[in-house]
C-alpha cells in the first residue's frame, strides 16, 4: 500500500493510516482518514491491483441526489452523463490536480450545503470514492478545497448526514 499512498495524493488526499493492513471478507484492506486502500490479487500485474474504496457511495448510501439536466460541458464545468451529475469550479480544479477519475471516481451529487459531524456547515460535492469540501476559511491557500475524513467516518461508525440535496440550477445551453 506505501507505494500506492505515495503517488496518489499521500496525506492531502488519502489523510494518515487509522488502521493496519487487515483481512476483510478475503481482501486486503487499509483504513486512512479519508480512503480505504483495496488489494485486488486477481488484478496484480496492473494499475489495479491496489485501489481506493468507493467510500462516498458507501457514505451515502441510501440517499438520493437530484441529478443536473444535460448540457454541453466547458472548460470550467463538466457534464458527466454516466452520472448524470456536473463538476465544476474549484471542486474540478481539485478534482483534475488531486487524480481525477482514478482517484476520485465520478461525481455521484451537485455542489450543495451539508451540516458536517462537527456542526459546520460547508459546501461539499460526492464522488464515488470521496466527499470533496470547500473550507472558506482556507480561501486563497492550497486547503481551500480538501477531502472529507469518510475513511474515519466510516471506519468508526459514525452517524451521517442527511441532508437532502436541493435541486440543481439548470446550466444554460451556449
Amino acid at each position: 500500500f506505501r507505494d500506492y499512498y505515495d503517488t496518489h495524493g499521500g496525506l492531502d488526499i488519502l489523510g494518515q493510516p487509522i488502521s493496519e493492513a487487515i483481512a476483510v471478507n478475503g481482501r486486503e484492506i487499509q483504513w486512512f482518514e479519508r480512503a480505504r486502500l483495496e488489494r485486488w490479487p486477481e488484478h496484480d500485474g496492473t494499475p489495479y491491483a491496489i485501489q481506493l474504496g468507493r467510500l462516498g457511495v458507501e457514505y451515502t448510501a441510501g440517499r438520493q441526489f437530484a441529478p443536473q439536466q444535460f448540457f454541453v460541458s466547458r472548460s470550467d464545468l463538466r457534464f458527466f452523463a454516466e452520472t448524470g451529475h456536473a463538476v465544476g469550479g474549484a471542486f474540478l480544479s481539485f478534482w483534475e490536480q488531486g487524480g481525477a477519475l482514478d482517484v476520485f471516481g465520478l461525481p455521484i451529487s451537485e455542489e450543495f450545503d451539508e451540516v458536517l459531524p462537527d456542526g459546520r456547515t460547508y459546501r461539499v460535492q460526492y464522488f464515488e470514492r470521496a466527499r470533496l469540501e470547500l473550507h472558506p476559511e482556507a480561501a486563497g491557500t492550497p486547503y481551500a478545497v480538501q477531502v472529507g475524513l469518510l475513511g474515519t467516518a466510516l471506519y468508526r461508525n459514525d452517524s451521517r448526514p442527511d441532508t437532502i440535496q436541493p435541486a440543481p440550477s439548470q446550466v444554460p445551453l451556449p
